[in-house]
């Protein structure tokens, strides 16, 4: 841009992209970038955190950001190779496979034509900085876009920017844990991202790293790779060892974006959770929106939630039906096997129901009995119960009552056996129950907010985001970094044990991998979860409970 003409910088300012100029030379923080990735939910074109930090990526924080005209009409990226298409395909194409940006670059250089200069100028742009991608070429499949260049302010940049953006994002997102773990191209107006972050964030002033944001708008031409440094250091997660985190800074109340009355925010409801397709869950990554036909569709893939009580002894009387806390009348460990289930219903008694269970590909009816086997061990007279959100095979159920026996929780414990969508990145969902009386008995909380999450033998902790809509209560956000930090896989069994009354929304979640519950079949390698109950080393790895 510096070694332009005065002419050619004259027809740049004249298409309004003269600004362009002054945007100084920075990179991204690497760790930040991947995070806030992360974060986004690109059906939506958002970025959500929790329900009081999203960042809905509209045409005005785009404009705002990068400064491109406001046109409203849509880009054409095909259409008909007139022989002036052509004659441009061959001038980019300079005999070759591909245009590459130094060669475009070169037809720049003493070219006064208004015209051709600006179509070659947008077009290394678009190549460079607004819709890269990782190939470093030129794509002229926007020389339609560009055929006539007098509507070239008219076309939607900001709509047209981020559709692509947030299409390279989800590209980002359907990558494995390994190939992050590797060096990668990433494609889109990443900036664009880390700039409206930032300008989010209430950054502290006073420390010891201290720094001065300037604001001003376009905001890419006042901003430095200092800047995002800053930002990545203030907003730092430092609970987490392993990997890099973000997100604990508060977001500001002004901002670029909402300090000019001609520019408004979206409004996002406290409630309104966004839920992306089939295809994204995750999710919630993702804290996302919950409609009404999702929520069902994923209620349908959760067996019924049973509520069983533990037993002051096994033997062959029908399964007690006392309510929560009640140690009147004969008590029953449930097992899952053929026959009757105690299914709560937010009721003094439980109700008789068949939960299923998956077989085959298909689900087939299994119901909850008591158990006959005197293989079991029979946990201590305690006023205690047991809420199961699926149905467990009779192995599984000894190694929850085995668990329950060593720890005497003393209280009602949450059991939940993962399935694909708990624990399938790079969001996973884990929906705790379709009855908000059902989550609310296992001290859950009652409307929406943070839980914490603790492990036994870690320091760590976790906070991931309890959300309740349409009665449907689920875990997400930084559910994700308990499942990766644990390597919680499918299958395997989490025991959510609430801590004292004092101590409210907090849990210490004892798990149990698949492995553990199998008679028979190959193991895979897994680290231990340090838990303090001792497994038989016939039925499990000894490192894993």
């Amino acid at each position: 841009m510096r070694s332009l003409t005065p002419r050619q910088q004259g027809y740049v300012a004249k298409y309004g992209f003269e600004h362009f100029s002054r945007i100084g030379e920075f990179s991204v923080h690497e760790p930040l970038a991947e995070w806030i990735m992360g974060k986004i939910n690109p059906p939506f074109s958002e970025l959500r955190i929790n329900t009081d930090k999203t960042i809905v990526f509209n045409r005005p924080l785009v404009q705002k950001v990068l400064g491109v005209p406001a046109g409203g009409r849509p880009f054409v990226l095909h259409g008909q190779k007139t022989e002036k298409i052509k004659q441009l395909r061959t001038l980019y194409l300079n005999n070759g496979l591909r245009a590459t940006i130094p060669h475009a670059v070169s037809l720049l250089k003493n070219n006064e034509d208004e015209e051709s200069f600006v179509r070659t100028f947008l077009l290394i742009l678009l190549a460079a900085v607004l819709t890269p991608t990782t190939g470093n070429t030129i794509d002229l499949d926007y020389l339609w876009a560009f055929e006539d260049m007098s509507a070239v302010q008219d076309l939607d940049w900001a709509g047209h920017i981020t559709e692509h953006l947030m299409e390279e994002v989800r590209k980002f997102q359907y990558k494995s844990r390994e190939e992050k773990m590797t060096d990668f191209w990433v494609g889109g107006c990443l900036p664009l991202l880390m700039i409206a972050y930032m300008d989010h964030l209430d950054l502290p002033r006073g420390r010891i790293i201290d720094r001065e944001i300037n604001y001003s708008v376009p905001r890419i031409c006042h901003v430095s790779k200092d800047d995002f440094q800053f930002t990545a250091i203030a907003d730092l997660n430092r609970q987490h060892y392993k990997f890099a985190t973000f997100g604990i800074l508060p977001f500001r109340d002004r901002t670029p974006y909402n300090d000019n009355p001609i520019i408004e925010e979206t409004e996002i409801a406290e409630d309104d959770l966004h839920i992306p397709s089939k295809d994204y869950v995750l999710s919630g990554q993702w804290e996302l929106e919950a409609h009404e036909e999702r929520i069902y569709e994923l209620g349908q893939g959760i067996q019924p939630e049973i509520l069983a009580f533990a037993e002051a002894s096994i033997d062959n009387s029908p399964p007690g039906r006392n309510g929560i806390g009640s140690n009147q009348g004969s008590k029953r460990f449930a097992s899952c096997e053929r026959g009757t289930s105690s299914h709560f219903r937010n009721t003094a008694k439980a109700d008789v129901t068949s939960p299923s269970s998956e077989e085959s590909g298909e689900d087939s009816a299994q119901q909850y009995e008591s158990s006959e086997s005197d293989d079991h061990p029979t946990p201590p007279e305690a006023d205690y119960g047991v809420i199961f959100r699926n149905c467990l095979s009779g192995a599984q159920i000894e190694k929850v009552n085995t668990l329950i026996q060593k720890i005497q929780p003393g209280t009602v414990v949450f059991v939940a056996t993962m399935r694909k969508c708990d624990v399938q990145l790079p969001s996973p969902l884990l929906i705790v129950s379709k009855e908000r009386a059902l989550a609310a008995a296992a001290r859950f909380p009652h409307e929406s907010g943070t839980v914490t999450l603790e492990v036994p033998g870690k320091s760590e902790k976790w906070q991931p985001r309890f959300f309740v809509e349409k009665d449907a209560c689920m875990l997400a956000g930084n559910w994700l970094d308990f499942v990766c930090d644990n390597q919680v896989q499918e299958e395997d069994i989490c025991v959510f044990v609430p801590a004292k009354e004092e101590e409210k929304s907090k849990f210490m979640v004892h798990i149990i991998s698949a492995e553990a519950t199998r008679s028979r079949g190959v193991k895979r390698a897994r680290p231990s979860h340090d838990s303090p109950v001792v497994v038989d080393e016939q039925t499990a790895n000894p490192s894993v409970i």
